[in-house]
């Protein structure tokens, strides 16, 4: 990420959400006391975490990050101490010297070639004195040395803390001071790394070593400046006895939570000044260790303790080696199936691709209404003219007998396209659910007149039994028909509960019985593996303006071949499981009750060479077919190209492919 952009994100943005949000709920958080001690200890948490993972960072950049998640919870803790005016004047301050860190650093890593790994630099303090000179006032305010922007806000948050007079506030109030000590030892490991110790980098860093021009270097003047006298100018203005900053209630106080005064005034001198002793003898001590005797840190580290300490913090407390090991893995397994099912699966179907093929198949279905013969119009005519009388009064009646109308249409419909029409075949998407396939399947099977109508004879017989039993000679219609509405919504779920098991049965393979053979097989038959495009096509391309006579015969040829082909392919099949269950098992076939011998009744011997010329005299018969089926349509795109050409022609040359009845 560009150093400016960082610069904005971390002084501006990425505070000014989280924190100035919470201000502005005041309202709501002040009459909560579970929020505001949620805040007080996140907070706290959050800046011992944050400074002591930046302390053992070796990238400039990082450091400076994790220094603004630290200040990030000096915040949080001020606002779980009903202290907002706190809160807005601290992220202010830091708003000024953060930007003027970041800036600096990226002035830095400029004049060094892109390098951001601090343990690369050192002695750049005389080639970047500016840059050395605004990195020192920054520091200076981060670590709330007296007098310097910060000092007026962190430390009156630390005082705050103290001054709640709770112990959850005094624990939070040592618990930051600790933050606030690794703050000073991660700026003084800055400053030292970089401008202060010896040159750690390649010469050819500091042959091009330079100041920024006046575009670089004007940005950090002004912040160094903001970062000194800001917090001296306007602390009457935020943390005042009196001030009238925020009379227009932009921030709310409930009067139990002030604790100004008691901040103020009642706070002992120690633990007002102890902040400011560990900043300097913090700061001394890094200083001596790492120029007067540097070899005890160095010893340390090649320790086993000193390399499990630091490479623990290094890797910021091995959260996210928990993340990547145990959640992330999962999060994207999630996000995979939820893809599959929802995104591909569901939504799909309800969306844009079942939406195209249920208007396809909708359009099929009232097309195959037009049969070119004038008494079936006017019976169209007849019923919708019935039913548009009839609809006042069904609604009068009761809703569900204009759904049950409707129902019946829809399923004569569906009976009459699956009668008629090719088995569907879908396409094959990679992550495509077949559940609203299914559905509609195990639909037409239940929904048939054998099985509907005992159902509602049985329903209706039992609501006259109960009327009559209580007496009344007036039978309640609408009760009636909410019963055998009833009877149909069972039929549904029914019909949902087994396309949901097959589902499940093609997402696990699990073992099912063929309805062809009786065997228990792991994958589903696929027994149309013709595609439907090409009788679609066929269909499509017959000149329509010959006559409809000439089309009726057409579609009836082909309407044949289909039927030869699906025979041909049951066939297939059939001999192929019995070749599979003969493998397995020899004695299979000697059972005189299995059903499978009166499949076979015509092959006198039930053994693999019967079996296997069977199967090839079918491929040869289904080969013939497809031939057929291809002359077929190749004639029908020719009827555009040659107008003499006549459909008589076409079947003659087609009635070579029919097959004999016995096959």
């Amino acid at each position: 990420m560009p150093t400016p952009v960082s610069a904005l994100i971390h002084a501006a943005t990425m505070v000014t959400a989280g924190v100035y949000l919470l201000m502005r709920t005041s309202p709501l958080i002040e009459y909560s006391s579970t929020v505001l001690i949620l805040c007080l200890w996140l907070g706290a948490i959050t800046t011992v975490f944050s400074s002591l993972t930046g302390l053992f960072q070796q990238d400039i950049k990082k450091v400076i990050a994790y220094s603004t998640m630290s200040q990030l919870g000096m915040m949080v803790i001020a606002v779980g101490l009903s202290s907002y005016n706190i809160a807005l004047f601290h992220l202010v301050n830091h708003a000024f010297y953060k930007g003027l860190l970041f800036l600096g650093a990226g002035a830095v890593i400029h004049a060094v070639s892109d390098n951001q790994d601090f343990r690369k630099y050192g002695g750049l303090r005389p080639f970047l004195p500016l840059t050395y000179s605004v990195m020192l006032i920054a520091s200076l305010s981060l670590v709330a040395f007296p007098f310097m922007a910060g000092f007026y806000s962190k430390d009156f948050i630390l005082e705050s803390a103290y001054g709640q007079f709770y112990f959850g506030g005094t624990v939070v109030y040592f618990i930051a001071t600790i933050g606030a000590m690794f703050t000073t030892l991660y700026s003084v490991k800055v400053l030292y790394l970089t401008f202060l110790t010896n040159p750690n980098g390649p010469i050819v860093n500091y042959k091009h070593a330079h100041e920024g021009d006046i575009f670089m270097s004007l940005p950090l003047i002004i912040l160094a400046i903001f970062s000194i006298f800001f917090g001296y100018v306007t602390k009457d203005i935020f943390i005042g006895l009196g001030s009238g900053f925020f009379a227009d209630n932009s921030i709310f106080i409930h009067p139990t939570h002030e604790i100004m005064l008691d901040t103020e005034f009642a706070v002992p001198t120690l633990f007002k000044l102890l902040p400011l002793f560990f900043t300097v003898s913090l700061s001394v001590i890094a200083i001596v260790l790492s120029e007067f005797i540097p070899k005890v840190l160095i010893i340390f580290k090649f320790t086993r303790l000193g390399y499990n300490v630091f490479g623990f913090f290094n890797q910021r407390f091995l959260i996210e080696l928990f993340y990547n090991k145990y959640i992330t893995g999962l999060v994207l397994k999630l996000g995979g199936q939820t893809t599959k099912v929802i995104d591909r699966g569901s939504v799909e179907l309800l969306g844009p691709y079942g939406l195209e093929k249920g208007l396809i198949s909708l359009s099929r279905n009232i097309s195959s209404l037009d049969r070119g013969v004038i008494t079936s119009y006017a019976l169209y005519i007849l019923i919708g003219f019935i039913l548009y009388i009839l609809i006042p009064y069904l609604a009068l009646i009761d809703n569900s007998l204009l759904l049950l109308f409707l129902l019946a249409l829809i399923s004569v419909l569906a009976v009459n396209n699956q009668i008629k029409s090719i088995p569907p075949k879908f396409v094959s998407l990679p992550l495509q659910s077949r559940l609203f396939h299914n559905f509609l399947v195990n639909i037409r099977k239940n929904f048939t007149l054998p099985k509907i109508l005992p159902g509602l004879i049985s329903v209706v017989t039992l609501a006259l039994a109960r009327y009559l039993y209580y007496g009344k000679l007036h039978i309640d219609v609408s009760d009636i028909l909410g019963n055998i509405n009833w009877g149909v919504i069972a039929y549904a779920i029914r019909c949902v509960f087994i396309s949901f098991f097959e589902e499940l049965h093609l997402l696990f393979k699990l073992p099912v019985i063929d309805e062809t053979t009786g065997l228990l097989t792991s994958k589903k038959i696929k027994s149309y593996k013709l595609d439907s495009n090409m009788y679609m096509e066929s269909n499509t391309n017959s000149d329509t303006n010959r006559g409809r006579e000439h089309s009726t015969e057409d579609s009836s040829n082909k309407a044949s071949i289909k039927d030869d082909i699906d025979y041909y392919q049951r066939e297939l099949i059939q001999a192929k499981n019995a070749k599979k269950a003969l493998n397995k098992n020899p004695s299979f076939w000697t059972s005189d009750d299995h059903f499978a011998a009166n499949i076979y009744k015509e092959i006198d011997d039930f053994n693999e060479e019967a079996l296997n010329s069977h199967i090839k005299d079918n491929q040869n018969k289904l080969k013939e077919a497809l031939n057929s089926i291809k002359k077929e349509t190749n004639t029908s795109s020719s009827i555009k190209r040659n107008p003499d050409y006549t459909p008589e022609e076409s079947l003659v040359k087609n009635k070579s492919f029919r097959t004999d009845e016995s096959n």
